[in-house]
């Protein structure tokens, strides 16, 4: 559950989102340890920065949150193993 933006009420919202990162590595390499808690922080920090009229969207508009989650990730660790990233729940509470 990530903490986001008030609503127009000023109740705070969530982000509660389940997904699966789909890695490029080469065979018998595993995914970098110390990297586990910078790419979650960098999801976290994602979604917590985004304005609540775009998170709402992000439910209707998957394919849209995905490429822009992706490109922030790219831009966050360049060189990173991910290939591509699979929404299994998305929902503001």
């Amino acid at each position: 559950m990530i903490n986001a933006s008030q609503d127009e009420a000023g109740k705070p919202s969530y982000v509660v989102v389940d997904l699966s990162l789909v890695l490029r590595l080469q065979d018998g390499e595993d995914f970098p340890e110390e990297k586990e808690y910078a790419v979650r922080e960098m999801i976290y920090q994602f979604f917590s920065n985004r304005p609540l009229y775009e998170l709402r969207r992000f439910a209707m508009a998957r394919g849209e949150m995905r490429l822009k989650l992706q490109a922030w990730l790219q831009r966050q660790w360049p060189d990173s193993p991910i290939e591509s990233i699979l929404f299994h729940r998305y929902q503001i509470v």
